[in-house]
């Protein structure tokens, strides 16, 4: 796709970076959906836990309602003055009223001032003098008759599959509650008959099973519910009936945890609190607890978190579509603008490619009418000139070779001349010689040796660097190749009075690819340097069998290499300075070496510390070489 604007008209960079920019608007506004979505779970939370909060409030005024009905009820029965006058057949009447009018009723008694039953009744029975009660010790009886003005709540329980309650309240002559309360605890029989006096007592068994099973049917979202609880924490009421008629104990749901911890923290007791986790069936839930603080229960409206936040659910899905699409416009947006910006540097970095592969007569193309087309116009320039430059290194190179060939190949022939004849003169093929004319013609003779040596590694070396040198790679066993260069210095050590030990595998190493002629050389190069630069002492060449590769070390108690000498150790006609006391040289071996090496993808390296010997290692891969 071609955008003519950016085509005819010149634009900078910073210009295009600023489009990059506006991209990173785009994500920005993506961002900022995902915040405001946030929020809205944070407003959705908060919603939901206010329609708990009323609903349980509701809940809980039905329930308190409810009881407080039962207890005015009966409160304004006991002011009957057939109760008050102990007038059993219209009390009796009173309480059949009692039951006919209230249907939640199972049974109701009245009792004496000694907590004897003088009538009890049922809404179809009527029981017989044998079978009234001594309520003397129930708390039904203790509680409104010792503490003015105070009724009587009981715990919940089932009666067959029915909850139900003990309600009891005093039968009084009628005082003021205010001089009630002010009698406080102090035991009836102190006092003389005055109004106030307690006279007898109406207990009444109440069933709960309407006002509960309406609470539990409250509807709250899709799978919500509302469940009730008593002071242990016993389910009285829940949609799960089965859970009620077995008496669950749900004291171990997040939700009564947290009431019971602000209970015990002293703090908002009889407030109402919401909070999230696992619910009496271990489910998580949001949850909000109402504590009916007259009686003592405690009302829960739950929903499950995944229903509550369902919402929330849509508007991830807006969100994400939102930013779909945002995402799809930035992508768009950004190909177009990066393949702008991007095209002209790839054509740059394979311009490199193409020059570093020496193809210098590569040219890149690149027309943006800004800074990366200078650019590209500066590296066509470049490569101009690099190939130029290669072209003349490589005429200098090649002459070079070529005068080191000529020159090699004309100073072998006196050379090898040289060696002939000394060879014949030090072995008195042609005459007698005294100890003086030996000596000296042996010193002629091995510097004569050097001379050829130090032409061959010129040799070898000119074809390593002109990449010419032909390496021969046969499968050869490193054992061989060792033993042998150890085992053709060994005289020039022993003349030396030099500990020379051998240390072979502990076993036998399978043959590896290698060029066996170069191979010997290198090690060879080792090991005769350790002979040089050792005066006296021990050298220790060792081979080691290792998983991936073998491993040859020679170690000397020689000069050793000083510090600040050690990284140049490698290079080319390079000799440290305590070495020169020792033998002559040019400094070639090392580097001849190295190249060996790393041709086998192999590595070499040394420790060493001047006076204290040396140690040089030299590791080659089983690996094929081709």
């Amino acid at each position: 796709m071609k955008i003519a604007f950016w085509e005819n008209k010149r634009i900078d960079i910073r210009k295009k970076l600023l489009i990059a920019f506006l991209l990173l608007v785009l994500a920005t506004a993506a961002i900022i959906n995902f915040l405001w979505l946030n929020s809205s779970q944070k407003i959705i939370k908060e919603g939901i836990l206010r329609q708990q909060k009323e609903r349980a409030v509701s809940a809980g005024f039905r329930i308190e309602e409810f009881i407080k009905a039962k207890k005015r009820n009966f409160i304004l029965r006991s002011q009957s003055t057939a109760f008050l006058d102990k007038n059993i057949e219209l009390a009796r009447v009173e309480l059949d009223l009692v039951l006919l009018q209230d249907k939640d009723i199972a049974e109701i008694s009245f009792l004496d001032i000694t907590g004897k039953e003088l009538i009890r009744l049922a809404p179809e029975k009527v029981f017989p003098k044998e079978e009234l009660r001594d309520r003397s010790a129930d708390p039904a009886f203790i509680v409104p008759s010792y503490r003015f003005g105070i009724e009587y709540l009981g715990p919940v329980y089932f009666k067959g599959e029915e909850p139900s309650i003990i309600i009891s309240v005093p039968v009084t002559i009628p005082k003021t509650r205010k001089e009630v309360e002010d009698i406080t605890t102090a035991e009836p029989e102190f006092f003389g008959r005055f109004p106030g006096e307690i006279v007898g007592v109406i207990a009444a068994e109440v069933f709960l099973d309407d006002v509960l099973r309406s609470v539990a049917e409250v509807e709250v979202g899709k799978e919500g519910y509302v469940y009730v609880i008593d002071g242990k924490d016993t389910l009285i009421a829940h949609p799960q009936h089965d859970l009620v008629h077995g008496g669950k104990d749900v004291g171990g749901a997040a939700i009564i945890k947290k009431y019971h911890e602000k209970i015990t923290d002293n703090r908002h007791v009889f407030g109402i609190f919401s909070d999230e986790g696992l619910n009496e069936l271990g489910k998580k839930v949001l949850a909000t607890f109402y504590p009916l603080a007259s009686l003592g229960w405690g009302v829960v409206v739950q929903q499950p978190v995944s229903e509550v936040f369902s919402p929330i659910g849509r508007i991830q899905l807006f969100v994400l579509l939102l930013s779909l699409g945002i995402l799809i416009s930035a992508i768009f947006l950004s190909l177009v603008a990066s393949g702008k910006f991007t095209k002209p540097i790839i054509a740059l970095i394979e311009g490199a490619k193409k020059i570093s592969e020496e193809e210098y007569g590569y040219r890149v193309r690149v027309a943006t009418n800004d800074e990366l087309q200078d650019l590209g116009e500066t590296f066509n320039v470049m490569a101009e000139k690099l190939g130029k430059i290669r072209e003349r290194e490589r005429l200098i190179v090649q002459s070079k070779s070529q005068f080191i060939d000529i020159a090699a190949h004309q100073l072998r022939t006196p050379t090898s001349f040289f060696r002939w004849a000394l060879s014949a003169l030090v072995g008195e093929g042609m005459g007698k010689l005294n100890k003086e004319q030996k000596k000296i013609l042996e010193k002629v003779k091995s510097a004569n040796d050097d001379f050829i040596s130090l032409i061959n590694n010129l040799l070898n070396i000119n074809r390593i660097e002109e990449g010419s040198i032909g390496y021969i790679f046969s499968y050869s066993r490193p054992e061989d190749i060792v033993l042998e260069v150890v085992e053709k210095l060994r005289p020039q050590a022993e003349e030396k009075n030099i500990k020379y030990t051998y240390n072979p595998p502990d076993s036998a190493i399978e043959p590896v690819s290698m060029d066996a002629v170069l191979m010997k050389v290198a090690i060879y190069n080792i090991i005769d340097n350790a002979i040089h630069y050792t005066p006296s002492g021990e050298i220790s060449i060792t081979l080691i069998k290792k998983p991936d590769s073998f491993q040859v070390s020679v170690k000397d108690t020689g000069v050793g290499i000083a510090k600040d000498e050690q990284e140049r150790i490698f290079g080319k006609f390079f000799r440290a300075e305590n070495s020169k006391l020792y033998t002559e040289g040019v400094g070639l071996g090392l580097y001849l070496t190295k190249g060996i090496v790393d041709r086998h993808g192999g590595k070499i390296w040394f420790e060493s510390e001047k006076g204290m010997g040396t140690a040089f290692f030299i590791e080659i891969p089983y690996t094929k070489h081709s």
